[in-house]
């Protein structure tokens, strides 16, 4: 007798196209095409995450209530709306990504019966600059989350060791890095060609990914700085809350001339081997896919010895691991790339077979249907 498929329900906080988003992409793109499973995704708002999901016919269905910001009334609304959508939609897996969902979501699954609660950490609150008593509630709202999930996996080792959970709660964790198709990377100068921007002599510096305080970015500032007497430009691809304040900032440091926001940038990944230098100076950070994506560059990296960053970027040739909170080492590692790039050989970055999709799909689904 034919086996009916599975209902998988994709759930996350924030529909914005971050790393969390991106991954919840690739999953259900995936599993799409897999014929044991049937597949929804629920997202916070109605971003680019939801627009690229319903390209793709995936049914999708937007919750503006949920807001990644705590609030009493929105928060009631937002779990009432999840309970009504779960008792609806009846998923026999719920697959809950980002913290706020994995809280709301674990909760709101045991309520209405759902079989198999599975959680992705994409990384902790309790790691990014807060006060101790808001590190010491998140970190325990951490544990409360993977005790009420069926499983919990973690993008990254980093992210299954710094909860520092007990025995019981723990061994409800494994580690799945996350993994990419090998990008097929833009011919050089094409960004500057495709947008009308003249490449103006000297180094040329790219940092891509949301402009939040979690990314450092206001630390490369600083140290860039430093560097005045040099030649250079440094290319910032994404939005977020904090583009005002890092204009402000380029402002007062006295290179406002010498930073350019461009915004959203569509695949703004495969235009790397455009630029010359990449930089990635979170203060926080799970794994991280841009650090991933790099590695298929021909760009030499300065990026944070952090969270799960050395565990992609550890073993390649071409990269500075530093402590980017460290302005003297920071303007260091700079003038040294600033003064003579190395030549990259794309093919000589170890870490590239490490983060194949085919290991992240197939351990995740051994994770579904473990014990059906």
């Amino acid at each position: 007798m034919e086996q009916k498929p599975v209902k998988l329900l994709f759930a996350i906080t924030k529909s914005n196209w971050g790393g969390a988003g991106r991954y919840v992409y690739d999953m259900a793109k995936h599993f799409k095409n897999d014929n044991t499973f049937v597949i929804s995704v629920l997202a916070g708002g109605n971003d680019d995450l939801v627009r690229k999901l319903k390209d793709m016919d995936i049914h999708t269905i937007s919750m503006p209530e949920l807001k990644r910001d705590v609030g009493i009334w929105n928060d009631t609304k937002a779990l009432y709306r999840l309970f009504v959508i779960i008792k609806k939609e009846k998923p026999d897996i719920l697959h809950l990504n980002s913290s706020k969902m994995g809280l709301f979501g674990a909760f709101i699954g045991r309520i209405c019966g759902v079989k198999k609660i599975i959680f992705t950490a994409h990384g902790w609150p309790f790691n990014e600059k807060r006060p101790l008593y808001q590190k010491w509630i998140f970190r325990m709202l951490g544990m409360f989350t993977v005790f009420l999930t069926h499983k919990t996996i973690t993008v990254s080792q980093s992210v299954l060791n710094t909860l520092r959970a007990p025995k019981f709660i723990s061994k409800k964790m494994t580690c799945v890095y996350t993994g990419i198709e090998n990008p097929k990377l833009y011919e050089t100068g094409l960004f500057f060609e495709k947008f009308s921007i003249e490449k103006i002599p000297g180094t040329h510096i790219v940092s891509a990914g949301e402009l939040h305080t979690n990314k450092g970015l206001d630390r490369a500032l600083i140290s860039l700085a430093k560097c005045k007497h040099l030649p250079w430009t440094y290319h910032l691809l994404g939005t977020g809350e904090k583009k005002e304040y890092l204009e402000k900032l380029a402002e007062q440091l006295g290179i406002k001339d010498r930073v350019i926001f461009h915004g959203f940038i569509e695949n703004a990944s495969l235009y790397l081997n455009s630029f010359d230098l990449f930089l990635f100076p979170s203060r926080t950070e799970a794994l991280g896919y841009v650090a991933i994506e790099a590695l298929f560059s021909k760009l030499p990296i300065i990026a944070s010895n952090v969270g799960g960053i050395p565990e992609v970027l550890f073993d390649d040739p071409y990269t500075k691991l530093i402590d980017c909170d460290n302005e003297k080492v920071f303007k260091e590692a700079l003038f040294s790339m600033l003064k003579k790039l190395p030549i990259v050989d794309e093919t000589n970055r170890p870490g590239r077979i490490k983060f194949s999709p085919n290991f992240m799909f197939t351990a995740t689904k051994k994770i579904y249907l473990n014990g059906r």
